[in-house]
This record gives structure tokens, C-alpha cells and sequence, in this order.
């Protein structure tokens, strides 16, 4: 049987409960958070997006020159069996790209991938400023790519390749739930 956010509890032993920003909802457990779009498409003025941007919940094309597809980025929460997976968007050289959309509909060959990435969204809670490198796996039966954050001495990185307290993670999941705007936050 696998694991179940309802079941974990806070580091205070209380269930872990929080108020869903588009529902106003409780929900037990923890949200899943995945990012509307990468950052490069927020930069675009609202009014402008409609001319400037091409998008889908797994695509997007920002001004025809820049290519982006929907990832999850696992990272292992210590002293449990469960891995948290942030939806977010990475960016892909064109020729990846369009590999990916001409594999979207199928499972991947084996020997495919991965490709090389750049992480597209700022994750509240960790520095912002280093672009991060990444290898991007895709997956079958329909699932969305896996990031791997090459490896570096930044925080994320490392919370991927060594877990992250849950404590330190409800720090980190704090924001998404208050910027409802940016961010999807499903129960």
C-alpha cells in the first residue's frame, strides 16, 4: 500500500491540515503545488501575454523562441517513505522540445533522454539567483517528466539528493498556499 500525505502529522503530532487557497476548503495532508507557469511567462505583462505567450497545462512557447515543459521535482522527505513533488515548469533547448512533443501521446524508447534543463520557476523558500541545471527524465503511461537538479551545493539540490525535514518543508509550502495567484495548491 502506498503512503498517504492524509496520515502524516506535523512535527507537533497534530494533523497536518491546511486552508486551500482556491477552494477555501480544509483539506488534510499536504497540498500538491504545482507552478501555473514558468517565470518567463509572469514577466510578460498581463496584456501582452495573449500575443507574446503559447500555452497548455504541459507547453508553453514564450515570444516563439523559448520552449518550457511541465516536470515534477521530487524531493524525499526524511524519516518517512514519502517524496514530495513540486510541479514546475524547466526549459528545454528547441530540439528537445519538439522531441518531447512528438513522444508526448507515447511512452518514451528507453534509450531516450535524459535531456538537459534549466528549473524555469523560483521556488519560495530557496535562493533564486543561480540558475540550476538540470537532467530531465520522461516517463511512461502518460506521466510528466522527472527532474534531477544536477548536482551543487544549492539548498534545493541538496534537499533533492538528501531529503528535507518535514518541518523545513511546511516552511517552504507556506507561500504557495498564500499565493494562490501563482501557484495551484490541489487537496
Amino acid at each position: 500500500m502506498e503512503p498517504s500525505w492524509d496520515d502524516l502529522t506535523a512535527p507537533d503530532d497534530e494533523p497536518l491540515v491546511y486552508r486551500c487557497a482556491e477552494c477555501d476548503a480544509e483539506h488534510r495532508g499536504l497540498p500538491d503545488l504545482a507552478f501555473r507557469l514558468p517565470d518567463d511567462a509572469f514577466a510578460i505583462p498581463e496584456d501582452e501575454r495573449p500575443a507574446r505567450l503559447r500555452s497548455s497545462n504541459d507547453l508553453c512557447i514564450v515570444d516563439g523562441e523559448r520552449h518550457f515543459v511541465r516536470a515534477v521535482l521530487p524531493v524525499p522527505v526524511r524519516e518517512t517513505d514519502y517524496e514530495y513533488c513540486f510541479g514546475v515548469w524547466v526549459a528545454l533547448e528547441e530540439p528537445d522540445f519538439v522531441r518531447y512533443r512528438e513522444l508526448f501521446d507515447e511512452d518514451p524508447p528507453d534509450d531516450e533522454g535524459p535531456y538537459v534543463g534549466s528549473l524555469s520557476n523560483a521556488v519560495p523558500g530557496y535562493d533564486h539567483d543561480v540558475p540550476l541545471a538540470t537532467n530531465v527524465h520522461l516517463q511512461p503511461d502518460g506521466k510528466r517528466p522527472r527532474l534531477e537538479l544536477k548536482p551543487s551545493g544549492h539548498a534545493l539540490a541538496v534537499h533533492q539528493r538528501q531529503g528535507i525535514d518535514l518541518g523545513e518543508l511546511l516552511r517552504i509550502l507556506k507561500p504557495y498556499i498564500e499565493h494562490a495567484d501563482r501557484y495551484s495548491a490541489d487537496g
